[in-house]
This record gives C-alpha cells, structure tokens and sequence, in this order.
C-alpha cells in the first residue's frame, strides 16, 4: 500500500479540518433551516467565514498534496479541471445579478459545459491507462474535495434563500453529484495492490455512505424537479451528511492500511 503523504501530522490536520467543518456545516443549517434565524447577519456572517476559511485550508492542503503526489500528468489535469469547475461555480454564485442576462447566462453554461467534457474525457484516457498510481484519486483531493465544497455550496445557498439561488444549487449539487460518479467509475482503475489495501469495516461503511449519498443525491434532484420539496430537502441532507462522512472515513481508512505494512 502506497503512503500518499510523508507525514502523518498532514492526514491528522486534515482530520480535524474535516469535523470542524462538519460540525460548522450542521451549526449553519440548523440555524438557517430550523431556527429560521436570517435576520441574524451577524452570526451569519461568523458562521459562513468560519467555514469558507476552513474549506479552503483543507483545498490549500489537497492542492499541495495533489501536485506533490500525482505522478501522472492526467490526474494533475483531472484535479485542475474539478477546481475550475468550482471556481467558475462560485463566481456565478457572486455575479448572479448579471447572470440573469441570458446572453451572459449562456457565457457561463457553455464554459461548465466544456469543462465538464474536459473531466469526462480526462477520465475516458484514465480509464484506457488502465492503473494509476496515486491511491487518492479516488478517496482523496482529486475529485471528493471539490465535489463536497460544491455539494455544499448548493445545500447552503437552497436553504438561504431558495427562490433566488434554486438555479445555482443545481448548478453545485449536480456538478458535485457528476464528479462523485466518474469518482466511483475511476476507483476501477486503481491498481490491485491498492485495491487489495481497501479492505475491512471502515472502507465498507465508507462505501454504503458513498452509495447512499449518490443514490440519494439522484432522488433528491428528482423530488426537486416534481416539486416534492420536503423529499427533496430530506435526501439532499442525506447526501450532504454520507458525502461528508465518506470524505471523513477516507482518511482512517489510510490510517488502517500504514498500520499494517
């Protein structure tokens, strides 16, 4: 099993980052969901840069890793193009007002669109590669990250206000719903030494809240569009909570397999 950092410090940091983050995110629905509490700006805003600046701690972290750690060209690629896809997200998100334009509008679809073609077809030469070295192209920063920050960005902007944001929540939550599949369609081209690595109760806990997550996220999108909201919030938390809780689980996953060596 390959040690996809040298330091163990990097993986605990990483951890922390990522309960924080949990506990913040579920702090923040609930004040926004069940409390009803928007008037509060201030809290809001505590709450809200409190998670933007830990989010991006743990991106900054998965840039060095992935550019540290990928051997392949494609797989630096393949990241670069799920943050653009981010990036370009969270500008319609703070140009929104303009983006009612439709020729703007148009600017912004074709751009994803192309970026999305770029992702698939990154991972169509993966796929034809046959193996990849780097193991967290599928537990990691490659692709799980970029997906949870869009997945919750989607989730966040609904519940803030979701006659104005119902558009870009489908732009964050289906991209991230995109991203997380051709990230289980890759898991086939890791190599069997690190396949025969992810073994035991925690990688199989961390595969049914994956699974659920994906197949909740396509039911929630479905009750979105029919119109069944209380559905439709109630698997969306569903698929917010399993993407969060698989992300987490990645790392003892690793923890479990250096243990072993």
């Amino acid at each position: 099993m390959v040690n996809i950092t040298s330091s163990e410090t990097i993986r605990i940091a990483q951890i922390i980052l990522t309960i924080g983050i949990m506990s913040i995110l579920l702090g923040t629905i609930l004040f926004l969901d069940y409390f009803k509490k928007h008037e509060k700006k201030g809290v809001l805003i505590t709450l809200v840069t409190l998670l933007i600046t830990m989010l991006t701690t743990l991106l900054v972290i998965g840039i060095i890793e992935v550019t540290t750690v990928a051997i392949y060209d494609l797989e630096i690629w393949l990241f670069v193009n799920s943050i653009g896809i981010l990036g370009i997200t969270i500008i319609a998100v703070l140009l929104s007002e303009k983006l009612k334009k439709p020729s703007i509008r148009s600017i912004f679809v074709t751009f994803l669109a192309i970026l999305y073609i770029l992702m698939i077809t990154i991972s169509i030469f993966i796929w034809i590669g046959g193996t990849v070295e780097y193991d967290s192209l599928h537990l990691g920063s490659t692709l799980g990250l970029p997906a949870l920050i869009l997945v919750t960005i989607g989730t966040l902007l609904v519940i803030y206000d979701e006659p104005k944001y119902s558009i870009y929540h489908g732009y964050s939550a289906g991209g991230a719903w995109i991203i997380t599949l051709l990230n289980v369609i890759l898991l086939f081209t890791l190599t069997q030494d690190i396949m025969k690595g992810y073994s035991g109760w925690i990688h199989a806990l961390h595969i049914i809240c994956g699974g659920v997550g994906l197949t909740f996220g396509f039911a929630s999108a479905l009750f979105g569009t029919s119109g069944m909201r209380r559905l439709a919030k109630l698997t969306g938390y569903t698929t917010l909570g399993c993407w969060w809780l698989a992300y987490l689980l990645g790392f003892f996953i690793e923890f479990a397999n250096i243990s072993t060596l």
